[in-house]
């Protein structure tokens, strides 16, 4: 998901965080019924209240019912692309008098499919490098679980008490990487052929509990949150010369856990509001990564090549936030303020990065309400995105002898300053907008002449200047047609940093957009038509130069058995144009490769409800800052 090409984007529901994986939350989403849907809101500039975390937030509203019994929804969705995926399971949920209780569990599994091409060419020789990387990944068992209890002593008293997980217990993948060298005048000089088998083992627990009491004008709410995350990676790369043979194996393991307690007080009277809260969090991140070579045949430890890193880093938040409304004057202002302490310890090479700093993020509104329903608002906010722990994590991941991704443990946070102008009327939005980024962390490539090896990290490049005009309009045609059209134009400017520390410039104007076409066929069995196109124009990540890209899909719902049951067929990417070239071209740096994911398929979701489906979904408790960045 991205919002004007950032992907730092945080998902809600009904303004909360989901305490949930990426998957899960993509899963129940899908399983949610439509007239459970109230409205999807884009914050681009997100209040105080948030954690500044993330370049914008996109917030799901549900609705809310208050009647008693039992639902359930039994959920199944076959996919096709290349190979065949599936998930299956059932969610369930109980209300009776002050207690709700709700349990899912979704299982599912198939094989993951995707190709690259890579050019590499060194100036120095006059050699190019080309690879052909065919991935291919088979999950059997992807479990994903969900339980909670709830609690509503009254009106004004409520608590909430869940643990929900990810279990994945063997994902396993063969890749096949021949290389083949040729020199100026595209004879071949040389190559080598390698194979790189891989065991992956991921399991995730949450666990939470939230207060709620309302006291006269205010509302009192505490939160406390505990995940536990552990990973296991096992790679064995066997590259196979003319003449020769060279086997190494990579055994990594990774496990954090994450504690967080939040206290939050909203006080509301008439037309004005007041908000405040404190947060505290603890991180501790430990990986391990053990290299083995073949010394005569056995494969033995390389205490060397090997790695330990370990991370903790402690986070205090305090924000305050106010707003007030006139008859047609909307003004809104608020600061956060965080604390963060960190260490990260790495073994081989030695080295020890410990940071202190403190954050201010402010927040500010102000909106008009014109009388012909026309709104006029400008907003400013800066906000942070601190890396993932995997990131900081500076041991090498070979994909193949001379190819490997690498963090970088003194990764800095992103500071993100965006000012904006919305002016809204008949379901248009016209939106231009500035954003500036100090030492944005992204992936990237380096190619070593000295080794031939092809470095991918993930680092922070100096900054980008970013101005764009966003439109967005709805059609209604008629009863049973509208359209939705939306388009974002971006000009946008990076400067990064070549492994000597030289400064380079990477800059382009931008454009991508995107329109569905939605057909009523039958209002009352629920039958809906939807297409829908979207186009990218070349864009930039720091060395990249990305190609355009498009896709096309088309999906068709219709509900039977008196509503009980959806069925929805879907062609993804009908033309498979998805497909990217990715390249970089400065100084000594010269390569692409060719990125094809398994983006084209069909799909069929069926989901069957049963019991009291006017109940409400039990109140899910919102996923923090430092377990999204797992």
């Amino acid at each position: 998901m991205q919002v004007r090409n950032n992907s730092s984007v945080l998902v809600t529901i009904n303004d909360k965080r989901w305490m949930m994986s990426s998957q899960e939350l993509q899963t129940l989403l899908e399983n949610t019924p439509g007239n459970e849907l109230q409205a999807i809101e884009v914050i681009t500039n997100p209040p105080a209240q948030y954690e500044a975390s993330g370049a914008a937030i996109v917030n799901i509203k549900l609705k809310q019912n208050k009647l008693l019994g039992y639902k359930g929804t039994l959920f199944g969705k076959y996919e096709q692309s290349m190979y065949a995926k599936g998930v299956a399971g059932i969610s369930n949920f109980y209300n009776v008098g002050k207690w709700n209780f709700a349990a899912s569990y979704y299982h599912g599994g198939g094989n993951y499919v995707r190709k690259s091409k890579d050019y590499v060419f060194y100036e120095e020789d006059a050699t190019t490098w080309k690879t052909i990387t065919n991935r291919k990944d088979t999950s059997k068992s992807q479990n994903t679980w969900n339980a909670m209890i709830g609690y509503e002593k009254d009106s004004l008293t409520s608590f909430n008490l869940g643990i929900n997980g990810f279990y994945q217990p063997n994902s396993h993948g063969l890749y096949n990487i021949p290389t083949v060298i040729t020199n100026n005048s595209n004879e071949v000089i040389s190559y080598f052929n390698t194979i790189n088998d891989h065991n992956e083992n991921n399991n995730q627990i949450n666990a939470y509990a939230q207060f709620q009491k309302k006291i006269n004008d205010h509302t009192l709410s505490s939160t406390a949150q505990f995940t536990n995350n552990s990973k296991n990676k096992f790679q064995d790369i066997i590259t196979q010369y003319p003449t020769s043979r060279n086997q190494f194996t990579n055994d990594e393991e990774s496990s954090t856990q994450v504690f967080a307690v939040q206290v939050d007080d909203s006080y509301k009277k008439d037309k004005f509001m007041w908000d405040n809260g404190l947060k505290f969090s603890t991180i501790s991140s430990d990986f391990t990564m053990l290299f083995s070579d073949d010394e005569n045949g056995n494969l033995q430890l390389n205490p060397d090549k090997s790695n330990d890193f370990n991370y903790t880093e402690k986070n205090y938040a305090a924000y305050s936030s106010f707003s007030y409304d006139l008859e047609k004057w909307s003004f809104k202002a608020g600061l956060r303020a965080e604390y963060t302490q960190l260490e990260g310890v790495v073994e081989q090479p030695a080295d020890v990065n410990k940071q202190s700093y403190l954050q201010w993020f402010p927040t500010l509104y102000a909106q008009y309400n014109f009388q012909n329903s026309h709104q006029l608002g400008i907003s400013y906010g800066k906000r942070i995105t601190r890396p993932y722990y995997s990131w900081l994590n500076p041991a090498k991941s070979y994909y193949n002898e001379f190819s490997y991704f690498q963090g970088d443990p003194r990764l800095r946070p992103t500071i993100t300053h965006n000012i904006e102008l919305n002016y809204s009327f008949k379901n248009a939005i016209i939106t231009p907008y500035y954003r500036y980024e100090k030492f944005p962390a992204m992936e990237i490539n380096f190619q070593i002449p000295e080794t031939k090896n092809l470095m991918y990290r993930y680092t922070n490049i100096k900054s980008e200047n970013a101005a764009g005009l966003q439109l967005y309009k709805n059609f209604e045609i008629s009863e049973k047609l509208s359209v939705d059209f939306s388009t974002n134009t971006e000009y946008r400017q990076q400067y990064f940093w070549d492994l000597k520390n030289q400064l380079y410039e990477n800059k382009r104007l931008t454009f991508n957009g995107r329109t569905n076409v939605q057909i009523q066929l039958d209002q009352a069995a629920d039958w809906v038509l939807n297409t829908s196109f979207f186009y990218t124009s070349p864009t930039i990540q720091g060395t990249f130069n990305i190609s355009s890209f498009s896709s096309t899909s088309l999906q068709m719902t219709r509900k039977f058995f008196s509503k009980k049951l959806d069925a929805s067929i879907a062609f993804n990417d009908i033309f498979y144009s998805e497909k990217t070239k990715i390249s970089t071209k400065y100084a000594n740096q010269n390569n692409y490769f060719l990125d094809a994911v398994d983006t084209r398929n069909f799909m069929i979701t069926l989901r069957y409800q049963f019991g009291n489906q006017s109940l409400k979904t039990a109140q899910k408790i919102e996923k923090t800052e430092e377990q999204n960045r797992l």
